[in-house]
């Protein structure tokens, strides 16, 4: 088992292979196979390997690499004193830290492994089967321990000449750990002692047996040239969409205009959310951030490749969406209330919306992106505090009686308001500082490290200062900034 650490591991499925092969079946092949057009559009991901370990590994070792050549280069600076040195040490060393705790994680899941197919061969009584498997994971728990004890020495360096010592020791061990050729081909099947005969088949041109059995019909329509599959068509909008108006109002729900363009681009999105107007609205909502600015600037395309827009521009996307799906779609535009029945001192819902922190930030945020009307509401009888503002938000037109939206029945359409650019957040407190940028210290000698990385580490050093809360030596980057994670929005159904 020769070849170092990484062979080793990337080896598993193959020596389990070898261990085992008189306990497996061969695969048998398909008589009929499916066409290579079928295959193309239906299957989109081939199967995972059956060793996951080796793959994470790589990219463990690797980003050690990385790292101990980063602190390779700031160890031999002759451009910076003894105590900026160590200060830039001290952020690489924190992410030494983290990679071989991840490394340990890995170890564990590996000695998990081997210790169930320990147990499997102890089952089975193959004593010396059993054995080889106790042997190889000894190899393999040797080269973590060699690993281990190489980045601990890196990081307990005391000079740079120990340093540098350590940082070498490293390097040549990663060089064995990381061979210039590693087999990442996957294993075949698995197959049996004695290989089965060779047999000729016979090409045919009939279908699998499973395909000739009554199907229902499908909600998609699918169109073909010949035998090949060119797309999936949306279904045709529901009869009962007369319920939503006259003909040539429901056809210019449907049509395409300057803001709500739909390309082909929009039609294939539409077609991967299965022309569902739950799973379109979801889309919209997860994907697209709210950016609030009044009236239309990018249109359906625009807000689609940016992955943000104003509740004009989201409206604009979900209607070509929906459009594209056969599904008439309006503008609505009106005034609208977003208020608390219970005074929040951090703003509410309509603060959590913009990203600040009071109704009255709220309001001059929406105001200052040109926001219609947009007015803090103070205390009256029935409402606490909130805002009011001129929205823009969408009209479906889809079958609502029993599914609401779900094609499930298509009876009972009616006009639904959809709004995605209203979304809701979870943030997290976040450090209050107050750092200036040090331009004395930054100028005062050559330096490699640009303006914001060295800003970005006077921030890191502030919030970490004293250990006294909520300034800890545990504190990163990430725990500065008062900063929002969306709220995800489950639906089956669309909303009442």
């Amino acid at each position: 088992m020769g070849g170092g650490f990484m062979k080793n591991v990337i080896a598993l499925g193959g020596i389990v292979m070898v261990l085992l092969t008189s306990y497996c079946w061969s695969e048998q092949r398909d008589p009929a196979p499916l066409d290579d057009a079928i295959i193309q559009k239906l299957v989109t991901d081939r199967p995972a390997g059956r060793d996951p370990y080796g793959p994470a590994l790589t990219t463990h070792i690797n980003d050690v690499t990385t790292l101990v050549r980063d602190i390779d280069h700031e160890n031999g600076r002759k451009d910076i004193s003894e105590h900026d040195r160590e200060t830039h040490m001290a952020s690489k060393y924190m992410l030494l830290d983290a990679k071989r705790n991840e490394i340990q994680s890995l170890r564990s899941e590996i000695r998990q492994y081997f210790t169930q197919e320990h147990d499997k061969f102890s089952h089975l009584q193959l004593t010396d089967k059993r054995f080889q498997w106790d042997a190889i994971q000894a190899r393999i728990e040797k080269r973590f321990d060699e690993l281990d004890n190489a980045l601990k020495t890196v990081r307990r360096a005391a000079n740079r000449s120990d340093r540098t010592q350590a940082i070498r020791d490293v390097n040549a061990l990663l060089t064995t750990l990381l061979p210039s050729t590693i087999n990442t081909v996957p294993a075949g099947t698995w197959k049996t002692d004695l290989p089965l005969p060779a047999t000729d088949i016979t090409p045919t041109n009939e279908i699998p047996q499973y395909l000739t059995y009554d199907r229902a019909s499908p909600n998609n329509v699918y169109a073909f040239e010949g035998n090949t599959l060119l797309a999936a068509v949306a279904p045709p909008t529901p009869a009962s969409a007369v319920n939503c108006g006259a003909t040539t109002e429901l056809n210019a729900a449907l049509a395409a205009t300057q803001d709500v363009q739909i390309t082909q681009e929009i039609r294939d999105l539409a077609e991967s959310l299965g022309f569902s107007p739950v799973k379109i609205l979801q889309y919209v909502y997860t994907n697209i951030k709210f950016e609030p600015y009044y009236g239309s600037l990018k249109g359906s395309v625009g807000t689609l490749h940016s992955g943000a827009g104003s509740a004009t521009d989201q409206a604009s996307l979900l209607i070509a969406l929906l459009r594209a799906s056969n599904i008439p779609a309006r503008f609505v535009k009106g005034q609208i209330e977003l208020s608390d029945p219970v005074a929040d001192p951090l703003g509410g819902r309509v603060a959590r919306w913009v990203g600040v922190k009071s109704y009255k930030a709220a309001a001059t945020v929406l105001a200052m992106g040109k926001n219609p009307s947009a007015v803090t509401l103070l205390n009256t009888a029935s409402v606490a505090y909130g805002v009011r503002l001129t929205h823009v938000w969408v009209e479906a037109c889809v079958p609502y009686s029993h599914y609401r939206g779900s094609q499930q029945d298509t009876s009972g359409s009616r006009w639904i308001p959809l709004d995605s650019s209203f979304k809701d957040m979870t943030y997290q407190t976040g450090i209050v500082t107050n750092v200036a940028f040090d331009y004395t210290g930054y100028l005062s000698h050559r330096t490699n490290t640009l303006t914001d990385e060295y800003f970005a580490n006077q921030i890191l050093q502030a919030v970490q200062v004293n250990g006294v809360a909520p300034y800890d030596t545990n504190n990163t980057l990430a725990d500065v900034p008062y900063e929002g994670k969306l709220e995800p929005l489950y639906l089956d159904i669309l909303p009442a």
